[in-house]
């Protein structure tokens, strides 16, 4: 593992002074790399026959130690390329690795530099892991190798993002997810990302309909409002099939307003195959009430072990939460289920994450707010949470993070207790949906009764990518 000498720290106040006269160069960086790689490979270096490479990918580690603890140091303190790199080379020497391949070699010494900004090989580290990761991401450049061409380190991706995108901002003052922020609209704006992404300035629609599940007059009347609308999916907050969630009626609750979204549909009632499922339930308490939940599960082919999965539908990311009780994963915020979310909102690279799931964190209505679910959705990466189960619609901030009680798709309407804390609007005087329109750049939900009266919009900003 590389390691290397502490670098002094400047204070504060010059490090402002040095941001205004530091910018570096992609050529510069590209070329220490390249001489990093080579002398990993040498036999006077570490002898490492793949250079600066392990098992196909760049090694970061080595990278971030030796070129920016080191090289970007000793450049930054106005050392011209060949000193900072022979600082690099004398460094390398110091290290155990160095001297096991060398027996009885002398290391050469440091002269040591004072960098002039102050910098942090960790964060540097899991930058170039970001890129890596949005290199490969269905939403980045679809590189299966991602930072990595035929076998070796893409040096030329590493630099162009990293040191002349990442680096600068930084240096600038721009804090880590807005400097991130902007690497990612910088390759969005590439040629690479764009052939890739032809839909991508394409607005995503979709609507979220809650406690639908009974058939008659009010849910046909929803499912009418959201066929109008025309969107590219549908998502639910739960009770999809009142009010056991029997097989016998699971198709009549849900196919015969639906079924031209459900792939594979395996129901009764006139359709048009898709080639692709457009609906993306919840599981709901009465969807538990038939034992396993086995009438949802049978008529749904869903993602993972389809109680909880995500799905991508760029720039949106869905997270879907099963939040009853039955749930064998449990729903608590150590449960198995909370872990898998956090871990995925952590993965996620797309600028809209949205959980889903039934019980409401928060709400007024007369069920209330679910303390076990209130999970720290916003610190894991989440852009807002939508839940059902009181039949109203509500819109609750709370940390900055909205709270969607969306439960008004069909099924009797509710009252509303005492406002809970952050409560912005409430509603409960007809059916309706919601609609939610997102682009790369915003979000927009709007609540809309089944007679079309927009009761509640709402924007949302993206979430800086991983």
């Amino acid at each position: 593992m590389p390691s290397s000498a502490p670098v002094a720290q400047p204070s504060a106040a010059a490090t402002r002074a040095a941001r205004a006269q530091v910018a570096f160069d992609r050529a510069d960086f590209l070329a220490a790399m390249s001489r990093l790689h080579q002398f990993y490979a040498a036999t006077d270096g570490l002898k490492r026959p793949n250079g600066v490479s392990i098992d196909g990918g760049p090694d970061f580690l080595g990278i971030a130690a030796w070129v920016f603890d080191v090289y970007l140091a000793c450049r930054s303190a106005g050392q011209s390329p060949d000193d900072a790199w022979a600082e690099v080379v004398a460094r390398i020497t110091q290290s155990d690795e160095w001297r096991v391949k060398h027996p009885g070699e002398s290391p050469r010494h440091p002269r040591g530099c004072t960098a002039t900004v102050q910098l942090d090989r960790g964060e540097f580290l899991q930058a170039m892991q970001r890129l890596d990761v949005f290199y490969r991401a269905p939403e980045g450049l679809q590189r299966p190798g991602g930072l990595a061409i035929d076998g070796a380190p893409d040096f030329l991706g590493i630099a162009a993002w990293i040191f002349d995108v990442y680096l600068n901002a930084r240096l600038g003052g721009t804090v880590i997810d807005a400097a991130w922020t902007q690497v990612v609209q910088n390759i969005e704006a590439s040629d690479e990302w764009r052939a890739k992404h032809p839909d991508a300035s394409a607005t995503v629609r979709f609507a979220v309909i809650g406690d639908y599940g009974i058939a008659g007059q009010p849910a046909r009347e929803v499912s009418q409002l959201v066929k109008s609308w025309k969107v590219d999916f549908i998502l639910t907050t739960g009770d999809n099939n009142y009010m056991t969630g029997s097989a016998s009626t699971i198709d009549a609750n849900i196919g015969q307003y639906y079924a031209d979204f459900i792939t594979p549909y395996l129901g009764s009632f006139p359709s048009t195959p898709g080639s692709s499922n457009r609906f993306f339930p919840t599981l709901g308490n009465h969807d538990w009430e038939t034992a396993g939940a086995k009438p949802y599960l049978d008529y749904f082919t869903l993602p993972g072990n389809e109680r909880y999965y995500d799905v991508v539908r760029y720039p949106v990311q869905v997270f879907a939460l099963d939040s009853d009780p039955h749930e064998p994963d449990g729903t608590s915020s150590a449960s198995t289920q909370a872990q898998w979310l956090q871990s995925r909102l952590a993965a996620s690279t797309t600028p809209f994450r949205f959980v889903v799931l039934h019980h409401a964190p928060f709400s007024s209505g007369p069920n209330g707010s679910d303390v076990t679910l209130q999970w720290p959705y916003g610190s894991w990466g989440a852009s807002a949470v939508l839940a059902g189960h009181d039949h109203t619609y509500e819109r609750i901030v709370r940390d900055g993070l909205p709270y969607f009680v969306n439960g008004a798709g069909g099924f009797e309407l509710y009252g509303f207790g005492a406002p809970v804390a952050g409560s912005a609007v409430r509603f409960n005087a007809d059916f309706g949906a919601m609609l939610v329109e997102a682009t790369r750049n915003s979000a927009v939900f709007k609540f809309v009764t089944r007679t079309g009266v927009v009761v509640d919009t709402f924007s949302v900003a993206p979430r800086a990518v991983p």
